[in-house]
């Protein structure tokens, strides 16, 4: 029972990736409605890097103070000195050097973060389109089936395969 229910938990995280999607696209469905007290997508933007740079930035330097300066036993959570940059962009989990190292659980703000990033354009083109709802089924279906065959794909690659934004998608 122990295995099955912490099996279970972690479907936590993709539950934590469908709340996100609905709140963040919240307002472009809005707008795709017509609603015109819409902010834009400058203000998205800035209130996603408000929410989360600032602290990510805190426990990545954290890590690398803590890790860099223990002993060799952390080795194998250590990317190489000159990769530590990728960190910092959010691109760590594109690189077979970075991926899953220094602070394992930053592969999911890399998914977040490659996810705020494409909801602008999602939500861009369902407005242009809002009075096609076929269109937008269309999108949807279209995700879900580029998802499930990027997983399909990557079954059994690497890390930085399996952990991209794609497949996630579905």
């Amino acid at each position: 029972w122990y295995d099955w229910i912490f099996a279970e938990l972690s479907l936590a995280l993709y539950l934590f990736f469908v709340l996100s999607a609905y709140l963040m696209f919240r307002p472009f469905l809005r707008r795709a409605g017509g609603d015109r007290a819409w902010q834009g997508t400058r203000t998205y933007v800035r209130k996603r890097v408000v929410r989360i740079v600032p602290a990510y930035y805190f426990s990545l330097i954290g890590a690398i103070v803590l890790l860099y300066s223990g002993s060799d036993r952390l080795g194998n959570h250590l990317p190489p000195a000159g990769d530590l940059w990728l960190f910092f962009v959010f691109g760590q989990s594109y690189s077979p050097d970075t991926v899953l190292k220094l602070n394992p659980a930053t592969w999911t703000l890399v998914v977040e973060v490659a996810f705020y990033l494409f909801v602008p354009f999602i939500g861009i083109w369902l407005a242009r389109t809002r009075d096609r709802l076929g269109l937008a089924v269309w999108l949807v279906v279209a995700m879900t089936a580029i998802g499930f065959a990027w997983n399909w794909w990557t079954l059994g690659d690497s890390a930085v395969w399996r952990l991209a934004l794609p497949g996630m998608l579905p």
